[in-house]
């Protein structure tokens, strides 16, 4: 069984929780904050913790000191000086249950049902949590760049893929899981960030909307299939949800209080969601900036000079926190926002014909009003979405408060955001679809209009509550079950359902480990643990470069020597789909024949099976 092995995994997990939580919450104390619930500094404070961590690891990757005995020692230290904060939560959260125990029996039905269903697709998402990792991103750069940083002790640059260019705030965790656990370790934080959104939500919708929306909403959101999937993943967009909801939380405080200390942590919050993904400063900043406008004019007192100097702040702090990764890369590449903008600051291994493909395949095609008008309601009859989230036009028959406009106007306004200027995945849409779950629990909460059509709208959103939760462990149960929790190997489930495992089984077991590998069409390189050089889809394709540029078999074969390459992994089918999808390889005229004729005079073949090909220069 692999109890003692989970056991393990939740006890780093609380340790780097524990000392991401102390830190925020030093943080917070800073900014000395009054009236503020206790489930608002937890939710403030891991926002703040997680963040300054992230760009803590960035900065000791940059000296060198990505190995376990550092950032052991970074933990360990965070959670000593943090003893009086983390005391402090521990005080409130005991007299708080202390003081609400006698009140549990009073909780509805109804609420009830939620916590049990949330609770159920939590274990679900755990489980799910606990298998190896399989999707594309995940394998292709989410791990595979931190487990390369974590082998060399450092950040580097990786060239030939614009990936590892982006910004990884929460690949940062990543590399910290892998240099002082394993893979498992870093999707159990991506799970732990989605447990931190449904926490926000709540806070959110309970301070603002009543406790039983603040819930509804939050249970919502986590039952959209998107999400609890998504959670099971190491991705970052979980990451993206829960500092935009922060900054959001944040500067609707701030419109509330006047308290200009509410704008500060929004562009904060900003910043780490920008430093998360570059999606953030597309979904943010201008509905921030909106909202910051909004909220000025109407106190009619000084309104240009208080606009001017909120927006100053706001985006002075958003600057300072995704500061880091604009130097980062500035050293790196000579492009701070590499590999937006090349037409102004250039870049190193990019062109003008790359920017043409990154944008065919990140930015919509058929930009109109008539694609927010049916994507409006085509999403949420995707299967990866809610049917619940339909119930939204019922909010023109409800009493709208301030505050619901505000989350009306904000999600119409990020909902055109990504119709309009990304390509539509619906993971992308979850910043949005986190504030829409607000405003579907604030309908069915204040729908009054008929008992009768109140009670058959609670009776279809259990129903589509249920569905989307029996989905779900169909899903995990069929596929995750057994290998999370030690009835399957890890080998045998990778054998299993990652084709291309068996290759790098032989190249980790029978392959010298001074190798170094070329990959041709592979991109997913997490598995594979000698020295390997690969491009991404929109990147320069190694192997296309260099047969374009010689000119015969002979000098393929010398180039490939001086880049140190002993073998080459060729993998058919991804061959096929990256040259459809993403015009991947470029041949001029003449130069594939010549690689193919390298391939047959300088090469050996000792593994092939399933259309990949492990090939040895001779």
């Amino acid at each position: 069984m692999r109890f003692p092995y989970i056991l393990l995994q939740l006890i780093l997990l609380a340790f780097i929780f524990t000392a991401v939580l102390g830190l925020g919450k030093k943080i917070l104390d800073l900014f000395k904050l009054r009236a503020v619930s206790l489930l608002e500094e937890v939710s403030l404070s891991f926002g703040l913790g997680l963040g300054t961590l992230s760009i803590l690891i960035l900065l000791i990757g940059f000296a060198n000191g990505l190995n376990r005995f550092c950032l052991y020692s970074v933990l360990l230290i965070l959670c000593i000086i943090s003893i009086r904060e983390l005391k402090y939560f521990f005080n409130r959260l005991n007299s708080g249950f202390s003081e609400k125990f006698p009140n549990l029996p009073d909780i509805s039905a109804f609420n009830k049902f939620l916590i049990l269903l949330f609770g159920a697709t939590m274990f679900l998402a755990f489980t799910g949590a606990l298998a190896p990792p399989l999707n594309y991103d995940t394998l292709s750069y989410h791990l595979s760049f931190p487990k390369l940083y974590g082998e060399a002790g450092k950040i580097f640059f990786i060239p030939h893929n614009m990936y590892s260019n982006l910004p990884f705030g929460v690949e940062m965790f990543y590399t910290l899981a892998l240099v002082i656990k394993d893979e498992i370790l870093a999707k159990l934080i991506h799970f732990s960030i989605g447990i931190l959104c449904v926490l926000t939500i709540f806070v959110l919708g309970r301070k603002y909307f009543g406790k039983n929306a603040g819930l509804l909403a939050a249970v919502i959101f986590y039952n959209i299939p998107a999400v609890c999937l998504t959670s099971t993943y190491a991705f970052n967009d979980l990451g993206l949800v829960f500092y935009g909801l922060l900054m959001f939380f944040c500067i609707i405080n701030w419109s509330s209080k006047n308290g200009i200390v509410w704008l500060i942590l929004a562009g904060i919050f900003c910043g780490f969601a920008i430093g998360t993904k570059y999606t953030g400063a597309l979904y943010f900043i201008l509905p921030a900036l909106v909202l910051i406008v909004f909220f000025t004019i109407q106190k009619k007192e000084n309104v240009i000079k208080n606009m001017c100097k909120s927006m100053f702040l706001f985006i002075l702090f958003a600057s300072l926190t995704f500061s880091p990764w604009l130097i980062k890369n500035l050293i790196y590449t000579q492009n701070p926002v590499y590999p937006l903008f090349y037409n102004i600051f250039g870049g190193i291994d990019w062109n003008a014909e790359l920017v043409q493909r990154f944008a065919r395949f990140h930015i919509s095609k058929d930009m109109n009003i008539l694609s927010i008008v049916s994507l409006s309601w085509k999403v949420p009859l995707n299967n990866q979405v809610s049917v619940i989230l339909l119930i939204l036009p019922l909010l023109f028959f409800i009493r709208l408060d301030r505050n619901i406009k505000i989350l009306i106007s904000y999600t119409i306004l990020v909902f055109i955001l990504w119709t309009f200027f990304t390509h539509r995945i619906i993971r992308f849409l979850l910043p949005c679809l986190s504030v829409w779950s607000l405003l579907a629990a604030y309908t069915l909460v204040n729908f009054k209009k008929s008992k009768i059509a109140s009670r058959v709208l609670y009776l279809l959103v259990i129903g589509f509550l249920c569905w989307n939760t029996f989905k779900f462990a169909a899903t995990v149960g069929f596929n995750f079950f057994d290998v999370a929790y030690g009835k399957e190997t890890k080998e045998e489930f990778l054998l299993k359902n990652f084709y291309q495992y068996d290759a790098f089984k032989f190249i980790n077991e029978e392959l010298p480990e001074d190798s170094k590998i070329l990959f041709i069409g592979e991109n997913q390189g997490f598995y594979c643990d000698r020295d390997y050089v690969g491009s991404s889809p929109l990147d320069l394709n190694d192997i296309v470069e260099i047969s374009n540029a010689s000119e015969n078999p002979r000098i393929i074969y010398a180039k490939l020597n001086d880049m140190g390459i002993t073998h080459i992994l060729y993998n058919s089918s991804e061959v096929k789909r990256v040259s459809n999808t993403y015009r991947s390889f470029n041949w001029k005229q003449g130069a594939e024949e010549r690689f193919n004729k390298f391939m047959a005079r300088f090469t050996t073949c000792p593994y092939s099976k399933k259309g990949v090909f492990l090939l040895r220069l001779i």
